[in-house]
């Protein structure tokens, strides 16, 4: 099985001595590679200090220091969100006050939708009930009387 340069997608010669990436071991020929003969004596010999990166690799390398900024940042980020007493609710009473929040909601499930009625703003439920009761009382008997009275004006106008 032939190797392929990874620039030219062609087949290397036998002859041919592919250059690899010391980051990714792709193979290329020496002249995709763009080295010079200097450059490539210096990359074939078995204790070379030079390192050989395609295009694509270093391209890599070159945006690694931007990722390690960004890991900082982000590590010191976490660190204050770990460290922020004010943002780590107590299990306890957030999961008290999320079960006491469904079955309120469930319990007004079946209620009734009045438009047009002042609410009570108290945190007290038994003082918003009255006040919720009083409210429908008063706009029932409102209602009552606009129509009693309508139809009292309605009868006093038939002529018999």
């Amino acid at each position: 099985m032939s190797l392929t340069c990874v620039d030219c997608s062609s087949h290397f010669a036998e002859l041919d001595a592919p250059i690899k990436c010391d980051s990714c071991s792709g193979a290329f020929h020496t002249k995709c590679a763009k080295l010079s003969n200097t450059e490539i004596k210096c990359l074939s010999l078995k204790n070379r200090s030079l390192k050989y990166f395609c295009s694509t690799c270093e391209q890599g390398l070159k945006e690694l220091p931007e990722l390690k900024l960004l890991i900082r940042k982000l590590l010191v980020e976490v660190e204050g969100l770990k460290n922020c007493p004010l943002q780590r609710p107590n299990d306890g009473v957030c999961n008290e006050f999320i079960i006491n929040e469904i079955n309120e909601r469930n319990r007004r499930a079946a209620n009734l939708i009045c438009y047009n009625v002042i609410e009570s703003d108290s945190n007290q439920s038994d003082v918003r009930i009255a006040h919720d009761r009083d409210q429908m009382i008063t706009q029932l008997w409102q209602h009552i009387f606009k129509s009693f009275y309508k139809s009292l004006k309605a009868q006093e106008n038939i002529s018999w």
